[in-house]
């Protein structure tokens, strides 16, 4: 990872411009053997969830393959940021190196909501040429991601991969691979990775955020709301330690609710500056939910992420049924996508969310004292 300071989270480092991969050796193993076997597949499926490095697995692969350093007699994808190779992938110019994905409408200025079947329909004159920059003329393509493609750039994909050029590769990037087609996937060998561990997230971040270093506590915390996603977890990164703490200490009350505590809070969150924040509880509130959710439904210990969270998830597994909690977590879950598609008040949604675990609570605790 590269490294970033707290007031440099906006310059968070994209996929080809990361030198390092943590949590996936096993992933890299496989793809060197395969490469030193060979037999290299022309079309690579790499799945996962979202923020775990599977663009980032993608780039290293693609730079090692134009760099050489595969082909020696301890083959590495490692290729240092000062390689020539390196610099020109970051720089998106090298030319044995095609990137496909959303593009940025012209006319609006945001990104377009599918990958079209223009960009696909780029890869047969990129393969087609003859490359004078690696040592041995690959044609790299990587598709981030596969599921934004519509149909007819899937089908053109497809046409592609039955008769697939030589010398060449693609890497598919997808978070959701169910939802492409059966015939796609076949066509591809499928790698699949998975989240990473709590200590590799709490290293990535300190990598990146040199600040977590000398604050353990706030890094385990980020490194247990990414759920095995650097990405995930350097998302809230920005968010004010002040407010998190000050979230937390309420959620631990409940049943109770401080209700000017509360509304505080509400307040803080409902700025328009506090866009982030803003965005950030939800998602953790509905993390946190699951989370305790989790914990009722396997019985098991967990570390505690704030004071008091063990009494507090026993108290909820002694007010209700696990079915019950599922429901509050779906009530609260749509809440919040409502509230983003009808404009509604930030206030007032907040504090609907913190009454709607408050009363399910108490609701729930007085079901159990009638029976």
């Amino acid at each position: 990872m590269n490294k970033a300071t707290s007031q440099e989270v906006s310059l968070w480092t994209s996929p080809r411009e990361t030198e390092n991969l943590l949590g996936h050796q096993s992933a890299e193993d496989m793809l060197i053997s395969a490469y030193s076997c060979g037999r290299f597949p022309h079309a690579w499926l790499i799945s996962g969830p979202r923020g775990i490095g599977k663009a980032t697995l993608a780039f290293r692969m693609a730079r090692a393959m134009l760099s050489g350093t595969l082909d020696g007699p301890n083959p590495t994808l490692y290729v240092p940021t000062e390689s020539p190779v390196f610099r020109r992938i970051a720089a998106n110019s090298h030319g044995g190196l095609l990137t496909i994905e959303r593009l940025i409408n012209t006319s609006t200025g945001n990104m377009q909501s599918e990958i079209v079947i223009d960009s696909i329909r780029q890869l047969r004159p990129f393969f087609g040429q003859t490359s004078s920059e690696s040592l041995k003329d690959w044609r790299i393509a990587i598709i981030d991601a596969a599921e934004n493609m519509n149909s007819n750039a899937a089908n053109a994909l497809l046409k592609l991969l039955e008769e697939p050029p030589t010398r060449s590769v693609i890497f598919l990037i997808s978070h959701v691979p169910g939802s492409l087609s059966p015939t796609l996937r076949s066509r591809c060998c499928e790698l699949k990775l998975r989240p990473l561990s709590l200590y590799n997230t709490s290293c990535a971040l300190k990598s990146l955020f040199p600040d977590l270093n000398d604050d353990e506590g706030r890094c385990l915390l980020l490194s247990h709301i990414g759920d095995g996603s650097i990405g995930r977890a350097a998302a809230f990164f920005t968010i004010d330690p002040a407010l998190l703490e000050n979230f937390f200490s309420l959620l631990v009350q409940l049943p109770d609710i401080d209700y000017a505590a509360v509304h505080a809070l509400a307040d803080q969150l409902s700025k328009v500056k506090r866009d982030h924040d803003y965005q950030s509880i939800n998602d953790i509130v509905i993390w946190w939910l699951g989370r305790a959710i989790r914990i009722m439904a396997s019985g098991a210990q967990m570390p505690e992420i704030m004071d008091g969270e063990t009494n507090l998830i026993l108290r909820l597994t002694g007010a209700s049924r696990l079915d019950q909690w599922i429901e509050v977590w779906k009530k609260i879950g749509e809440l919040y996508s409502d509230a983003d598609r009808l404009y509604l008040n930030r206030k007032q949604v907040f504090l609907a969310s913190f009454v709607c675990l408050a009363d399910a609570t108490r609701g729930m605790q007085r079901e159990n004292r009638a029976r």
